[in-house]
């Protein structure tokens, strides 16, 4: 097993049962104690868990970064915001791409006025929320649903993406930075990101400024992969400045 699939193991675990063994670790992934151990280290560096005696234990406060429902009120007002100024960007009569993010999902209400819109997702919120108004068209994804994430994922899902075209994209992303661009704790939404982005005119990317010039598990694309990065009045002007010398289109809501 791969580092990036032990690291999706070891994460899955603590999200199911909260702590984790060293034992298990290397009963489950066929590697020795000290390649366990230094995961573990590396997963801890980066805030994804804490360090116990023998194992480790779930950070409760990146605990909501791993279900829908915990972090739909995270950063409530930035996404609101966010979203309030991202459909500003959508025309009439236009076909959208909507990931299953939350701040992408805090976009559908803004969304009820426009006219002849298409929107496809593979969120479950996504599609429920925009099947309350009429005059949107709404295609849900198919594939695997995971309940946590309220959302449809795997070969399926990917490949369904891959028929259409559409006007635009919004997509989220756990983390992103000049260095490493956009960074992920789950390769399930990384790869429908990619497809959606793939399949768009041009692409968006909602993103609270706390997640700015911060690292998730693993990269997936460069920086450069949205036209357009849509966040928070919240971030430090030294960051935005940073972004611009860059030529980063970098949108503060």
């Amino acid at each position: 097993m791969n580092k990036t699939a032990r690291s999706r193991y070891i994460l899955q675990v603590l999200e199911k049962n909260g702590e984790i063994e060293i034992d298990e670790i290397v009963g489950k992934c066929s590697i020795s104690a000290i390649t366990a151990r230094r995961d573990l280290e590396e997963l801890a560096r980066q805030g994804l868990l804490i360090r116990t005696h023998g194992g480790a234990m779930r950070d409760d406060s990146v605990h909501q970064l791993f279900s829908f429902g915990r972090r739909i009120d995270h950063k409530r007002e930035q996404k609101t915001a966010i979203s309030r100024f991202a459909a500003g960007l959508v025309d009439d009569n236009e076909t959208l791409l909507l990931d299953c993010g939350t701040t992408v999902f805090y976009l559908c209400p803004f969304l009820a006025k426009k006219k002849n819109l298409t929107v496809i997702s593979n969120s479950l919120s996504v599609a429920a929320e925009m099947a309350r108004y009429g005059q949107i068209k709404v295609i849900l994804i198919g594939g695997e649903i995971l309940p946590e994430r309220r959302a449809t994922y795997g070969p399926t899902a990917l490949a369904q993406i891959q028929t259409y075209h559409a006007d635009k994209a919004f997509i989220g992303t756990n983390g992103l930075s000049l260095a490493s661009g956009l960074t992920s704790y789950d390769e399930n939404e990384a790869q429908i990101v990619l497809a959606m982005a793939q399949a768009a005119e041009a692409v968006y990317l909602l993103c609270d400024s706390a997640k700015i010039e911060k690292n998730s598990l693993f990269r997936f694309a460069p920086i450069t992969l949205p036209d357009a990065i849509v966040t928070d009045a919240e971030l430090e002007a030294d960051v935005i400045r940073l972004y611009k010398q860059n030529q980063i289109n970098l949108l503060i809501a």
